[in-house]
């Protein structure tokens, strides 16, 4: 159950924002449930090695939709060359430490035929051109690209993960011929 800060965990304040995250976990976008958008994320995770959530965010910030980027869609940049200074929150003693961290960004285009559509990496608070994926500070933040999660199954040679039984594959190409 949610807690407020300070224990005023039945202030009105905490009980909207109590409200409005179960509501996105109840209905985190207009097309399937939690459990469906997780089983989702999951076969890619086990399947592909690779996982990629879409966060969507309202006018104020707030996450307000989460959606599953089939896996097979989505190819990444290299990391930008040049950090970005960004506050992270960091749980400390008890506290939550607000940190600036320099930050290395990517970005995610999903292509499906000809169509390609750009994203970036969760907590880039950068304009993204969601149809060229250039930085564009003319654009508003709510014609922005949205942000990308990806989970992958670590792999050092490559920011793509692997899936788990790929280090099978000798034994299983051996017993198919």
């Amino acid at each position: 159950s949610y807690v407020g800060p300070d224990g005023l965990d039945t202030s009105p304040v905490a009980l909207k924002e109590k409200e409005s995250i179960q509501n996105l976990m109840d209905f985190p976008n207009d097309e399937y449930s939690m459990q469906e958008l997780r089983d989702r994320l999951r076969r890619d995770f086990e399947v592909v090695g690779n996982s990629f959530l879409e966060v969507g965010r309202d006018k104020k910030g707030r996450v307000v939709m989460l959606s599953h980027l089939p896996a097979q869609t989505m190819r990444m940049t290299t990391k930008e060359v040049n950090p970005i200074q960004v506050e992270v929150l960091l749980p400390r003693d008890g506290k939550t430490l607000t940190q600036k961290v320099n930050k290395r960004f990517r970005r995610f285009v999903q292509q499906v035929g000809e169509r390609k559509v750009w994203f970036k990496e969760f907590g880039d608070n950068r304009s993204v051109d969601p149809k060229t994926g250039d930085i564009n500070t003319t654009i508003s933040m709510e014609n922005s690209a949205t942000e990308v999660i990806h989970l992958s199954l670590y792999n050092p040679a490559n920011p793509y993960g692997l899936p788990r039984w790929f280090h099978q594959m000798p034994s299983i190409l051996g017993s198919r011929q």
